[in-house]
C-alpha cells in the first residue's frame, strides 16, 4: 500500500546549530543552503557543514574529501 513513511533524527554533538527539532538534532530531510559573499554553505541531514568557496571564475571549489559537486545556474538558482 504505498512507500512506507520513515521519520529518522541524527544528533551532532559537534554541531551547536540546531535543526527543525532542537538545538543539535537533526531530522533525516534537513538541508540548506546559504550563500554569502564568496562561498555557499551547505548544511546536511546530520548537520554537517559543507563549505564550497567561489573561485573568481563563478565556479566553487569543493571542499576536500568529498565528491559533491555544486553549480550556479545561469538563472541564478
Amino acid at each position: 500500500m504505498g512507500q512506507k513513511l520513515r521519520l529518522a533524527r541524527t544528533y551532532n554533538s559537534f554541531d551547536g546549530t540546531g535543526g527543525l527539532v532542537a538545538q543539535r538534532w537533526w531530522q533525516e530531510y534537513e538541508r540548506s543552503l546559504y550563500r554569502s559573499e564568496n562561498e555557499v554553505v551547505l548544511t546536511g541531514a546530520t548537520g554537517d557543514i559543507l563549505r564550497f568557496t567561489e573561485a573568481s571564475d563563478g565556479s566553487f571549489t569543493t571542499p576536500k574529501g568529498y565528491a559533491k559537486d555544486l553549480k550556479a545556474n545561469t538563472d541564478g538558482t
